[in-house]
């Protein structure tokens, strides 16, 4: 970057200046498998990453994450249900196709457990799950 001393100003050509700037890495990625409205973008902000290629990298991690298509169920336990009661036992899940299953949010109240499930890792969860290891290699550094 070359800064140049106007005519009227009062910094003489060739004299050194402290500048004080704020910079943003970005990084973005597109994939050709996408068939939704291309017009939405989704952003995620990462301040841990401080390069445009982390910032890359970031970005084409979160769309690979996104683009796998997930399957998600909602299940709702009556309170009447015993605490050691094994669901997979009496679902009979052993039968069921399809990949595992993880807990993605519980809630517990008067009306019951309400539990979602999903068999993918969600956008959020890898994002989350991205500022937590660059927090911890930041401490370490």
């Amino acid at each position: 970057m070359t800064i140049t001393a106007l005519a009227d100003g009062t910094i003489l050509n060739g004299t050194e200046c402290l500048i004080d700037y704020e910079y943003k890495a970005v990084g973005s990625f597109e994939t050709g498998h996408y068939f939704g409205d291309p017009r939405e973008e989704e952003v995620e902000t990462i301040p841990q990453l401080t390069s445009e290629r982390g910032c890359l990298q970031a970005a084409k991690a979160i769309v690979d994450t996104g683009s796998e298509a997930r399957s998600e169920a909602d299940v709702s336990l009556p309170p009447s249900v015993p605490v050691d009661l094994s669901l997979v036992e009496q679902l009979g899940l052993e039968d069921v196709s399809g990949d595992a299953m993880a807990i993605y949010e519980l809630q517990d109240s008067l009306e019951g457990l309400q539990l979602r499930l999903g068999d993918r890792t969600r956008v959020r969860d890898a994002v989350q799950q991205m500022q937590r290891q660059l927090a911890a290699n930041s401490e370490r550094v």
